[in-house]
């Protein structure tokens, strides 16, 4: 359990009592429903400023502004897919 003023300070302590290291580079894969949508570009953003490559499904990716996003499909859209890349490693 972790504990702090927020939630992302709170969950790192988490990850840290767990022996969890957070990953500080590679891919982030992000999907939202539509009601989310408006609230991803600042997560996009703070992500692609800390080094990370962004993979997103193309609703959530035409979401977000003035960040370079490559598109995967989802799983129901057939091959390749989010779920090939993640067997293959692409994305944790």
């Amino acid at each position: 359990m972790g504990i702090d003023k927020n939630f992302g300070l709170a969950y790192y302590k988490a990850q840290l009592s767990a022996n969890m290291n957070l990953p500080t580079s590679g891919k982030i894969f992000l999907s939202v429903k539509d009601s989310d949508k408006s609230k991803i570009n600042e997560i996009a953003h703070k992500s692609k400023e800390l080094g990370f490559d962004l993979i997103a499904t193309k609703g959530t990716a035409d979401a977000v502004s003035d960040v370079e996003i490559d598109v995967i499909r989802k799983v129901s859209e057939g091959s390749p897919n989010i779920r090939d890349a993640m067997i293959n490693g692409e994305v944790g």
